[in-house]
C-alpha cells in the first residue's frame, strides 16, 4: 500500500497534535456514525473515483484510474442533511444523499467537482468467508498478518527484524475471482485451503478488543477543531484542520497506547493517554522528568546546551511541537518557537523561556 506511506510519513513528521499535557479533555459519544443510506455502501462515478463509507466512520476515496494518487483515507460524519468527509492530507468533501436514486452528490470540496454525482455501486461485504478472521504467515525472515473487520476495514501488517509496519484500507471483494482488493492491491484468497496468496497461513477468529474508549469521540478543550475517534477496529483517527492521522491503539489498565500507522514501528514513539472512567476524559501521559530543574532555559547568542535542554526537546517532540530528530541538546530558534507555541496553547506568556513554573507545567508536576 505504497500510496499512503509517503503521505503519512510527511504528516507524522510535520503535523501538530496540539494536545495539552496533563489537562482534562472534554468527551462526547459518537452518535452520528449511523446514517441511513450511506454507511456500509460504496459509491462511484464512472471509472474515475469511488467513495466507501465504513460502519466505523472511516471513509475511503479511491482513484480508479492510473493517473491519480490512489486511495486516500479519512473520517466521515453526518451533519444535518449532508455527509462531511475529512481526509488525511487536509482535503475534504461534502455530499448530500439522494435516497430515491441511491446516489451522493458533491456539494463542494477539494477532491471532486461540485455537482458530481456518485451512484451506489455495492455494499461493503460483511458476509465474505474471510470477514471476521485473522490470517498469519511466516515467510523468513518476515511475518505477515491480515485482519478483516466486518465494518469494511482491513489491517495488513508486515514485520521483520524487530520492526513492523501496519497499513489499513477498505477492502473490496470479487467473489468471481476470489480477489480481495485493499487500496488497489490484490490479495488472493483460497477459501478451501484458508490461504492468503500462496502463503501457508494460520487462521483464527478476529477478536474485537472492546476497550473503555471504543466508540467514543474526545474533543480537546484547547483545540475545538481537534477530535479523537476511537473506532471498534482498534484504530484511532485523530482529526484536526490540517488532516487526519491514524493510530493503532490498545488499552492496558487505564492507559491507551497509540502507535502511528503507515510508518515502521520503533521509528516513532507511541502516544499514551490516561483514561479517567469516572470523568470520562483522557489526558496525555508524560513520563516524570529524569533531569530536575536547575536553571531557566532560553535562547541566547551562545546556545545553552545540556541534558536539561535535550529533555525539554524530547517532551516537545512527544507533544508534537518539535519534529523528530530535533533533540540535539542545544536551545536554538526551533526550540524557542516550539516552546512559545506550547505556552500560547496552554495560557502562558509566550516568552520562550522555560522557567520553574513552565517546567512544572509541561511535565505535569503541578
Amino acid at each position: 500500500m505504497k500510496r499512503n506511506g509517503f503521505i503519512f510519513i510527511m504528516l507524522v513528521c510535520t503535523f501538530a497534535f496540539n494536545m495539552v499535557a496533563c489537562a482534562k479533555k472534554e468527551v462526547s459519544k459518537v452518535s452520528n456514525k449511523k446514517v441511513e443510506g450511506v454507511e456500509g455502501k460504496i459509491f462511484y462515478i464512472d471509472d474515475y473515483r469511488s467513495f466507501a463509507f465504513t460502519k466505523c466512520g472511516i471513509v475511503s476515496s479511491l482513484a480508479l484510474d492510473d493517473d491519480s494518487e490512489g486511495e486516500m483515507l479519512g473520517i466521515w460524519e453526518h451533519n444535518e442533511n449532508s455527509v462531511e468527509c475529512h481526509f488525511a492530507d487536509g482535503s475534504w468533501e461534502t455530499f448530500t444523499y439522494n435516497q430515491e436514486n441511491k446516489e451522493i452528490v458533491s456539494q463542494g470540496g477539494t477532491l471532486v467537482a461540485s455537482g458530481q454525482v456518485f451512484e451506489f455501486l455495492r455494499a461493503i461485504s460483511t458476509t465474505a468467508p474471510f470477514v471476521g478472521k485473522q490470517f498469519g504467515a511466516a515467510v523468513a525472515p518476515a511475518y505477515f498478518s491480515w485482519q478483516f473487520y466486518d465494518c469494511g476495514i482491513a489491517k495488513v501488517t508486515s514485520a521483520s527484524e524487530g520492526l513492523g509496519e501496519t497499513d489499513i484500507g477498505v477492502y473490496y471483494y470479487d467473489a468471481d475471482t476470489s480477489g480481495i482488493y485493499v487500496a488497489g492491491d490484490e490479495i488472493k484468497y483460497n477459501e478451501e485451503k484458508q490461504r492468503i496468496n500462496t502463503y501457508d497461513t494460520s487462521v483464527s477468529d478476529l477478536q474485537k478488543d472492546l476497550n473503555p474508549v471504543t466508540g467514543k469521540t474526545f474533543t480537546f478543550t484547547k483545540n475545538k477543531n481537534a477530535k479523537a475517534f476511537f473506532t471498534d477496529c482498534g484504530i484511532l483517527a485523530f482529526s484536526t484542520e490540517g488532516g487526519v492521522l491514524f493510530y493503532d491503539y490498545s488499552c492496558k489498565d487505564d492507559k491507551i497506547v497509540c502507535y502511528p500507522m503507515f510508518v515502521p514501528s520503533g521509528e516513532y514513539d507511541a502516544k499514551i493517554f490516561i483514561y479517567d472512567a469516572n470523568a470520562n476524559t483522557i489526558q496525555l501521559f508524560i513520563e516524570p522528568p529524569s533531569v530536575p530543574y536547575s536553571r531557566d532555559l532560553r535562547l541566547k547568542s551562545t546556545r545553552m546546551n545540556g541534558d536539561d535542554v535535550k529533555q525539554l526537546q524530547e517532551v516537545l517532540i512527544y507533544l508534537d511541537y518539535l519534529d523528530y530528530g530535533e533533540d540535539d541538546g542545544y536551545f536554538g530558534p526551533k526550540t524557542e518557537a516550539a516552546l512559545k507555541e506550547w505556552q500560547g496553547d496552554n495560557g502562558f506568556t509566550k516568552d520562550g523561556i522555560m522557567s520553574q513554573a513552565i517546567y512544572n507545567a509541561i511535565f505535569g508536576l503541578q
